[in-house]
């Protein structure tokens, strides 16, 4: 009976298979009623037939075996009835319990409709649901496509445009070519015109073009950079046993405890002042080698005079007449190459060499010390024809370099980076003062401006800093 309860229990998820079963539980319970109900007549009748059947007719020794069988019979008989009571009890309480778990189904099937057409209902609205946000979706597509045909027009149109601006671009570079070439050509129409304006005793002297000179001028500092290529501050040098100024000088770098890029710049700095001290727009006439060299001495002091003394517009016109014609007629003396480019280039020599990156071997280490005396030679000769050109114009060209411990001209100089103060004291605090400077200001002072000076080129300075 548990068997089937738990079946049943099994199939209470299923309706219609529960309401089956129940059918089927009820005939089967009315054909065992009526089977039951058959049996138990039919006993009746077969007892007393039996009893009839044996009643005695002749003596009495019959007679009282008789009611020995009776008895016999009516006790087994009344067993059987009694096993018969207690199998109609029992089948009694079976049916009891079937009808209660009938019940029992009856109303888990009842249940398990009304969960399933909820189910059902749900289901129904989850697929309407469905449906609708498929419509949408399928709407929401249908605009995507739309918006991805608008936009790759877009895209198709912008690379119209940009192939219409690459073609511009490509005219505009053209036209800038052929406006360079242009301005070539009037600068240099120009400076012809200039020459015949300028024109002096008959003859007319060629200015050189400003662009020109500071490209000349710059192109000294790249020849420092390229020489400072051959040199190593990692370790400071070693102290000769008679160290020169300039020796002490490389040494108090690295004693001061400056950094790499700081020891750096300053060897630059001091390149540069080399070349000024030397050959950068000096008073030079190429004389020194006449007369034992004064009357080189003689004229450099007399053009120092000169400069000093010199005030209004006539007196500087005739000081770039005479400072001409001088160097003219100094080369009639003396057409001999000046020696002034290969001593400077020695003495930068012997300033870099401890610190000239060495090689293990020696073959290899000459050969890099050749290429930085070609470099310093080329150095020096490129310093040396760009002033001895500019002292041939009329125009003219100073190189001044900013002074030390002052406040930087931010007209006439750049500064370049910073370095710690090697000596604070009374200038703590104070911004914008000039450490050294990295090259000097080239300034252009026009013949018939003289009041007027043109800065070709700042100065590059390293300014302090706390």
């Amino acid at each position: 009976m548990q068997g089937v309860q738990n079946s049943d229990l099994e199939t209470a998820n299923d309706p219609s298979r529960a309401l089956d079963m129940i059918h089927d539980i009820e005939e089967v319970f009315e054909d065992f009623k009526r089977k039951l109900s058959g049996s138990y007549l039919h006993l009746r009748e077969s007892l007393k037939n039996d009893m009839q059947s044996t009643v005695p007719k002749t003596d009495e020794c019959s007679s009282i075996k008789f009611s020995v069988l009776r008895e016999q019979k009516s006790a087994r008989h009344d067993r059987e009835l009694n096993k018969l009571s207690d199998v109609r009890r029992n089948l009694e309480i079976k049916i009891s319990a079937l009808n209660q778990e009938t019940e029992e189904l009856r109303f888990e099937s009842e249940q398990a409709k009304k969960i399933c057409n909820g189910e059902r209902q749900d289901s129904q609205r989850k697929y309407q649901a469905l449906v609708d946000s498929i419509a949408c979706l399928e709407k929401d597509n249908n605009h995507l496509k739309g918006e991805e045909e608008r936009y790759r027009q877009a895209c198709l149109e912008k690379d119209g445009a940009y192939a219409i601006l690459r073609k511009s671009h490509a005219n505009a570079i053209h036209s800038c070519q052929a406006l360079k070439e242009s301005i070539k050509i009037l600068q240099a129409q120009l400076v012809n015109y200039r020459d015949i304006i300028l024109k002096r005793d008959g003859a007319a002297t060629r200015e050189p073009n400003d662009a020109t000179i500071i490209q000349d001028f710059q192109r000294l500092g790249e020849g420092i950079q390229r020489v400072m290529a051959f040199c190593t501050v990692k370790n400071p040098p070693l102290r000769p046993q008679d160290p020169t100024q300039n020796e002490l000088i490389l040494l108090s770098y690295w004693q001061c405890g400056m950094s790499a890029s700081e020891i750096k710049n300053r060897i630059r700095g001091k390149v540069f002042h080399w070349l000024h001290k030397s050959l950068l727009l000096q008073a030079y006439f190429g004389l020194e080698t006449i007369n034992q060299g004064e009357i080189e001495k003689a004229l450099v002091d007399f053009e120092h005079m000169i400069r000093k003394s010199s005030s209004d517009d006539g007196a500087h016109a005739d000081f770039a007449t005479w400072r001409i014609t001088t160097l003219k007629c100094a080369k009639l003396l003396n057409t001999k190459e000046s020696p002034l480019p290969s001593d400077t280039a020695k003495q930068l020599i012997s300033f870099l060499e401890p610190i000239r990156i060495r090689c293990n071997d020696e073959a290899s280490d000459l050969v890099q010390r050749d290429k930085l005396e070609k470099l310093l030679m080329k150095l020096c000769t490129d310093a040396f024809d760009l002033s001895m050109h500019l002292r041939g114009c009329r125009n003219t060209y100073l190189y001044d370099v900013p002074r030390d411990g002052e406040v930087i001209n931010t007209d006439e100089a750049e500064a370049q980076c910073e370095e710690q103060r090697q000596k604070p004291g009374d200038d703590k605090g104070k911004e914008n003062i000039v450490a050294y400077a990295l090259s000097g200001t080239l300034v252009k002072i026009a013949e018939n401006n003289p009041e007027n000076r043109v800065i070709l080129q700042k100065a590059w300075v390293v300014v302090e800093c706390d």
